[in-house]
């Protein structure tokens, strides 16, 4: 008998209509809750099936918790939507997921939430994702820029390192902050070791970049 994987089973817990939506986003949200409440991790299973979720229900719900006033609701939003349905896997609703992430970063006051909607952006894995992360490069909180650093390759999968990228890492390699400038050098070496094929400007600025670091 062949063993069922996690993701496996949250697919299967996704697909089950015994498990509605809006019971599975109470839920999710009293987790949330608790979790800002504990200065522990508060494991989250009705989240990871909503992540699996990817319905036109779910991203609509999840939307809406981005407007809401609650902080908490926009968290959860942030989070339904920055692994919807993950890293690596086709992401159906990054157009329209873009806008209201926009919207959220353009007015959002929690520090966590900015930080996971900023997160969120880039792991839409979208080209159009790009202008929004540029947009916290000179940001005064480090811990941004280091998601700008560590997010913007990965805005399109095909061209990593167009020139607005590489002039954007010639910033975040020279940062003042330590983890940003581990996490630029990070970054593009990871298009090395996992064998990124570059156009040779790319490479060329890809190396140089490295070399400097």
């Amino acid at each position: 008998m062949r063993h069922v994987t996690p993701h496996e089973r949250l697919l299967a817990q996704a697909r089950d209509p015994r498990l509605t939506t809006s019971a599975l986003l109470a839920q999710a949200l009293e987790a949330v809750r608790q979790d800002w409440e504990s200065d522990q991790d508060i494991h989250n299973p009705a989240l990871l099936i909503l992540q699996q979720r990817v319905t036109e229900e779910v991203f609509v719900a999840a939307s809406t918790l981005c407007m809401r006033p609650d902080p908490a609701e926009r968290h959860l939003g942030v989070l339904i939507l920055r692994e919807f349905p993950g890293l690596g896997r086709p992401k159906p609703f990054a157009v329209r997921a873009l806008p209201v992430l926009e919207r959220l970063v353009e007015r959002e006051t929690d520090a966590l939430v900015l930080s996971f909607a900023v997160s969120a952006i880039g792991w839409q894995q979208h080209p159009l994702a790009r202008p929004l992360l540029l947009r916290f490069l000179h940001h005064p909180d480090a811990a941004l820029r280091r998601l700008v650093a560590s997010n913007l390759t990965c805005c399109d999968l095909a061209n990593p390192l167009p020139p607005e990228s590489i002039r954007a890492y010639e910033q975040l390699c020279q940062d003042p902050d330590d983890d940003v400038r581990w996490y630029a050098h990070a970054t593009l070496q990871d298009l090395v070791e996992y064998a990124v094929p570059l156009p040779p400007a790319q490479k060329a600025a890809l190396t140089r970049l490295l070399a400097g670091g």
